[in-house]
């Protein structure tokens, strides 16, 4: 008796081509296939098509053509400005300071009081002086009338008279040593300087104080070696100070041809135009020219900080702008020297606001 086999299951196959083909599915299966691909169809659309961009937005600006300029080329060196005549103020009696009415950087009038020194043996010496010169007047009050009657001779009488005129003038000393006690300002000035404080003790030459007068300010700097025959007595030099934001012109007023042996500089001295610094103590740049030389240089609106770094918005052939990273240089006459980051021949916005962003459109 022959049996008969089982049929045989077959299992469902499938395979997924370039067309996503599927065979053999069940109906249920295959009208959910059917579900899948409608929905994902409109996703597939829409990522296939790219939005259209619109014009770029328009603003007004100017617009600055970068150059290379031949400009002068200098030599910058960085001073302080100080006084021709600094009054450097010393004590002149012992002592110890017991008052000090002022603090560095305050403005003094001729005769205000600046320091007051306790001097007590000065103190004593000027009330024994005092006794002695009244006790003499007293006693040449007593000689006079009997000089006038004859009663002395006029020996005695000249003495008496002599030991009173000692005595007047030993009381003047004393007291005149007690005024150099009270040290007052010499001149109108600023103080520059202070020495001393309360407790301190001081004798005859003990610097106090240095107060500097805001008449015939000039500007002192340590320039190299190397410039020594460039710089002459008399030459006028630009003087840059940041605090003003501009230039001046100073002359030279002392060269002091003494090679520093540490530093390898010598000392310039220039003298600045009446109310021209800002003023005792100020920073300032001394510019000795040197030659000239090719610069990029940029209006200073143009530059736009970020943090520590600085950018320009550079314009492409239509007038689009974009951010670009600059090194600065120096301040030439008003305009800022680009050392990297610009070429002749680019467009940028000449003065930076808060309109211009990338990818606007800059029109004159």
């Amino acid at each position: 008796m022959t049996r008969e086999r089982p049929p045989v299951r077959r299992r469902a196959r499938y395979r997924v081509s370039s067309g996503f083909r599927i065979r053999d599915l069940g109906l249920g299966a295959g009208l959910l296939v059917l579900a899948l691909f409608a929905a994902l169809a409109p996703v597939a659309c829409s990522k296939s098509e790219a939005p259209k961009k619109g014009p770029a937005p328009e603003v007004s600006a100017p617009v600055y053509s970068v150059e290379k300029t031949e400009t002068p080329d200098f030599y910058e060196v960085s001073g302080t400005v100080t006084s021709r005549n600094p009054a450097q103020v010393a004590a002149k009696v012992t002592g110890t300071v017991g008052e000090v009415a002022i603090v560095e950087g305050q403005r003094v009038k001729k005769g205000d009081l600046l320091v007051l020194i306790d001097a007590p043996d000065i103190h004593a010496a000027r009330d024994q002086a005092r006794a002695s010169s009244a006790l003499a007047e007293s006693t040449l009050r007593r000689y006079e009338p009997l000089f006038r009657e004859r009663a002395i001779s006029p020996q005695e009488y000249e003495e008496v008279q002599t030991k009173r005129n000692v005595a007047t003038d030993e009381l003047r000393r004393s007291e005149a040593l007690l005024s150099y006690a009270r040290i007052a300002a010499p001149v109108n000035g600023i103080i520059t300087r202070k020495e001393v404080s309360v407790g301190t003790i001081v004798m005859p030459g003990t610097p106090v104080l240095t107060i500097e007068t805001e008449e015939g300010l000039r500007i002192e700097v340590d320039v190299d070696e190397k410039l020594l025959s460039r710089v002459k007595k008399g030459m006028a030099v630009p003087v840059f100070f940041e605090l003003l934001g501009r230039e001046v012109t100073g002359t030279v007023d002392e060269v002091v041809p003494a090679i520093d042996r540490q530093s390898r500089t010598f000392k310039v001295r220039v003298s600045l135009p009446p109310d021209a610094a800002p003023g005792l103590g100020a920073y300032g740049t001394v510019r000795i020219p040197v030659g000239t030389a090719a610069r990029v240089l940029v209006p200073p609106a143009a530059l736009h900080p970020r943090g520590q770094l600085t950018y320009v918005y550079v314009l492409d052939d239509g007038g689009i702008a974009s951010l670009r990273l600059v090194r600065t240089g120096k301040n030439v006459r008003g305009m800022i020297e680009i050392t990297s980051g610009l070429d002749p021949g680019v467009r940028i916005v000449a003065a930076f606001s808060e309109k211009i962003r990338e990818g606007v459109k800059v029109v004159p």
